[in-house]
């Protein structure tokens, strides 16, 4: 298959403050408090209906949520007349919560594509897998349709101060008609090597085309791979400071979970809009809901 490939050097980060927020996070999850089936504010203690149990008992598996995501903002942002933000309805299902893995299924409300997150050992920040099944990606098109199944693995016990040769993040598209995979791997001390690498190739009667659109597209790609790599010193430079800025030089796990709970809330609304649409009846019994008719995801 076609291959490109590049290197870069940036200043390091110690990364293991954010990936013990992980756990923490989780935590801070589980003790979410449920009233009538509305998720409570953390630290407002205000219920926030964009967040509701529709079946189940949380924080148990088996549980399904409606998040009501902010979809859109009509009108000029910072003005009260004439804004207004548009939601759309998201079921979240609780799979797992073990102590070897903790996984989650997202949907969203059109059914396009399905999304499954896994942890694995939790509560030590183990590896994250994230799995999307994207229904017809290319919007019907003959030649191309099919669904595509895209995959990233982050192997954060493999991050530095660890190592290995192997690489850290691993990304493939399988589809029908063709695939691809991009890795990067960091390795260093006081400064990072970052090596990326990015294949793709056709199947079936599109493998031949592939290859001859490789021809014309391997410059192309080329760059855009070389301009990836160019700017990541820079975002991963201004993504640190932005965090020291927060949290300050030297992090407080527990404080980066809770912030990151209570900034999710935030963005959800504390009613649910006319015509946001519900995933389910919630129950007037604390933390659970009415059972609906919508078969579970997966």
């Amino acid at each position: 298959m076609p291959k490109l490939s590049g290197r870069v050097t940036v200043d390091a980060v110690d990364l293991r403050p954010y990936l013990a927020a992980l756990p923490a996070l989780l935590t801070g999850w589980r003790a979410l408090r449920f009233d009538d089936g509305v998720a409570i504010h953390p630290r407002t203690g205000e219920p926030h209906a964009g967040l509701a149990v529709v079946r189940g008992s949380h924080p148990y598996p088996g549980t399904v949520y409606r998040l009501l995501v902010p979809k859109e903002q009509t009108g000029r942002p910072g003005h009260d007349r004439g804004t207004a933000v548009k939601f759309r309805p998201v079921r979240l299902e609780l799979l797992a919560d073990e102590h070897h893995r903790a996984a989650f299924a997202v949907r969203d409300e059109a059914g396009a594509a399905d999304v499954r997150v896994t942890v694995e050992r939790p509560n030590r920040a183990g590896p994250v897998e994230v799995v999307a099944e994207i229904r017809d990606p290319s919007g019907g098109n003959r030649f191309t349709r099919g669904a595509a199944l895209v995959r990233v693995r982050l192997a954060t016990d493999r991050l530095p101060p660890h190592g290995g040769q192997e690489p850290q993040l691993v990304a493939t598209v399988e589809h029908p008609r063709g695939r691809g995979r991009a890795d990067l791997r960091v390795t260093g001390g006081r400064s990072w090597t970052v090596a990326g690498s990015v294949t793709a190739g056709g199947r079936g009667l599109m493998r031949p085309a592939v290859g001859l659109l490789w021809v014309f597209l391997r410059r192309p790609a080329r760059r855009r791979l070389d301009a990836f790599l160019a700017a990541l010193p820079g975002q991963v430079a201004e993504a640190h400071r932005g965090s020291v800025a927060r949290w300050g030089p030297h992090p407080d796990p527990e404080r980066i979970a809770a912030d990151l709970l209570a900034g999710v809330l935030d963005e959800l609304p504390t009613v649910v809009p006319a015509g946001a649409g519900r995933a389910g009846p919630v129950d007037p019994a604390a933390g659970s809901a009415v059972p609906d008719r919508t078969p579970p995801i997966g």
